[in-house]
């Protein structure tokens, strides 16, 4: 499964820094598009898609649930929020038998 990203600057001054974090995908993200950039108001950033591979204990808990936050900051201070995806998971039924049949022929008796 992959997570994709919108940075999107909602308020009335300038942002930079921006950064995104998600514990999830390990931490800080790489987002080269948010690098050094000058968020103005109403714009926005697309960063991902990131790619996370599903544990066993995803599939046995039937969903991921995950969030990550975004921070940056102002001429006149900072700005953070977070965002939540939930994905379900289904998990499949399989199993496999294979068997084999091997014939010896058993020695006969002389006399």
């Amino acid at each position: 499964m992959s997570y994709s990203f919108t940075v999107t600057n909602t308020g009335t001054t300038t942002l930079t820094s921006a950064a995104i974090d998600d514990p999830l995908l390990g931490g800080a993200l790489e987002c080269p598009d948010l690098a050094g950039l000058a968020l103005a108001p109403g714009d926005d950033v697309a960063c991902g898609p990131v790619t996370y591979v599903l544990t066993q204990d995803d599939v046995d808990s039937g969903s991921v649930t995950n969030t990550a936050t975004v921070a940056a900051a102002s001429g006149t201070g900072s700005a953070s929020d977070a965002g939540t995806a939930e994905v379900v998971v289904s998990g499949t039924d399989s199993v496999t038998l294979a068997k084999t049949a091997a014939f010896r022929r058993m020695p006969t008796a002389t006399a």
